[in-house]
């Protein structure tokens, strides 16, 4: 809209009036003495003045009022460009920058969103909706300290409003500050007691910061205050189950679809926590119920390959696992879980070929190196196997385990001291390793380090509680005492 300068503002005179002489003392005044000076002004006014503004002002209205519509309409660009011509003709207008700046948010444009609201700000420096405006453009553009300086502003016009604090809060949760985000939640609180979506954003902000029984402390305020809101029992159910309360995460799993049943992602996060209960089968079918309901649903197809392995279904697990690749090729996580079901069902080209990928997709993939070590040690391939052991121990050098694998790698090569030379280190870093010893002990019987090698298989007797292990170093123990006699 127009705004029309009024021409007396600030004690200026307008430009068409005019000075009149003081009357003569002792002559009355009469109206009628400048009645032709008003008519003068009167006709000036209309046929001068007048028309310019109240052109440009019938014009701009005419044009937001087509803009609005066209907004209504969704026609974003035809809208933009109306707003356009408003401000050409009236660039202080605050409502015209404000639509604009809008538009361009909804359009992605957020420095020229930004642009249009620090306009409208110049011309109505109090106005707490542009400083919002404005903070979540700046939010969306990633600028998020001039988001949480408008964001300030809007506390210092409004301090009373639980919104303001909680639109603070919600910018400091997405940036990585649930600690500050909770303190923002705490004065909306206070201020707003019974918006169940402050206890909600906040419950959020203490599950981010793994305070499980504050989450759910807020979100059962969030149900007593709004018993049918879905998000509220799925966050509570992460909380439980974060808590190993796997059964009371279920039951809000189950609460939730009942309130959302199109939420595909409720049955993906319930199949998880029936899985961590133990219950494979019911996790099985709620995988199978959130792929009919979105076949490209990748999560769902990992998820039900998982559990299809846990559940001994190696042939059923690889199909999944196949099926979630093709939606996601690069998936690193599936292909060496589909690489260890190979494996298990002893498909070992299939799993170095699987190992190989993630290797290639993830060069420091440590555990990718220690599986295709083994692969490779079962194939015969020691020199393959000693060359991906020293990367997983180049990549996790206080690791004991890959020292123990690249010691039986040696071994089985010949070379005896190399060996013993990995077992010491594994033995160092895990003194209770009871593998370690015995492999240490083998070796020194081959060569022929009868103490040695008794003072290993003796340990084993007396600390290990691998039934098998402890009888076969007994074994062991005495033939090597017959061989000495």
């Amino acid at each position: 809209m127009i705004q029309q300068k009024d021409s007396k503002r600030g004690g200026k005179r307008h430009p068409f009036s005019v000075k009149l002489r003081k009357p003569p003392p002792k002559r009355p005044f009469k109206m009628w003495m400048i009645a032709p000076v008003l008519v003068v002004l009167g006709v000036v006014g209309f046929f001068v003045i007048r028309p310019r503004f109240v052109q440009a002002d019938s014009q701009g209205l005419r044009l937001v009022r087509l803009a609005d519509k066209l907004l209504e309409q969704g026609d974003l660009q035809a809208a933009l460009a109306r707003y356009d011509e408003v401000i050409t003709l009236s660039p202080e207008s605050v409502v015209a920058h404000m639509k604009r700046g809008d538009i361009r948010v909804l359009t992605e444009n957020f420095s020229g969103a930004v642009e249009d609201y620090t306009a409208a700000l110049e011309h109505a420096p109090d106005r707490v909706a542009l400083y919002l405006r404005r903070a979540k453009a700046n939010h969306q553009a990633d600028e998020i300290s001039k988001a949480l300086s408008d964001y300030d502003m809007a506390v210092k016009l409004q301090p009373k409003s639980g919104e303001v604090y909680a639109l603070r809060g919600e910018c400091k949760l997405s940036s990585g500050d649930p600690s500050g985000a909770i303190g923002d939640y705490d004065l909306a609180i206070t201020l707003q007691p019974d918006q169940p979506r402050h206890f909600l954003r906040r419950g959020v902000a203490h599950l981010e910061l793994g305070e499980h029984s504050a989450a759910i402390a807020d979100l059962d305020e969030v149900i007593r205050l709004d018993p049918p809101n879905a998000a509220a029992f799925k966050h509570r159910a992460h909380a439980r189950q974060q808590l190993e309360d796997y059964s009371g995460a279920i039951n809000d799993f189950t609460r939730a679809i009942r309130l959302d049943p199109a939420d595909i992602e409720l049955l993906n996060h319930r199949g998880i926590a029936r899985k961590l209960n133990g219950d494979l089968a019911s996790a099985i079918a709620d995988f199978g119920k959130a792929i009919q309901m979105g076949a490209d649903n990748y999560s769902a197809r990992s998820n039900r390959a998982e559990a299809k392995r846990a559940k001994g279904d190696l042939t059923g697990a690889i199909a999944d696992y196949t099926a979630a690749l093709r939606l996601d090729p690069d998936n690193v996580e599936a292909r060496f879980a589909r690489g260890r079901a190979y494996e298990d069902i002893r498909q070992l080209s299939a799993a170095i070929a699987d190992y190989n990928r993630v290797i290639a997709l993830s060069p420091d993939h440590a555990e990718a190196y220690c599986a295709r070590a083994d692969v490779k040690e079962a194939t015969g391939d020691l020199s393959g196997a000693i060359a991906d052991f020293n990367q997983v121990i180049r990549l996790t050098p206080d690791d004991p385990y890959p020292y123990c694998g690249r010691a039986d790698a040696k071994a089985e090569g010949g070379d005896l001291q190399g060996a013993i030379a990995d077992y010491d280190k594994t033995i160092e870093l895990k003194p209770d390793y009871a593998y370690a010893y015995y492999g240490r002990g083998q070796a020194q019987a081959i060569k022929g380090e009868f103490d040695a090698a008794i003072k290993d298989f003796r340990w084993i007797v007396d600390h290990s509680t691998d039934p098998k292990l402890v009888r076969t170093a007994g074994e062991l123990l005495q033939l090597i005492q017959v061989e000495q006699h």
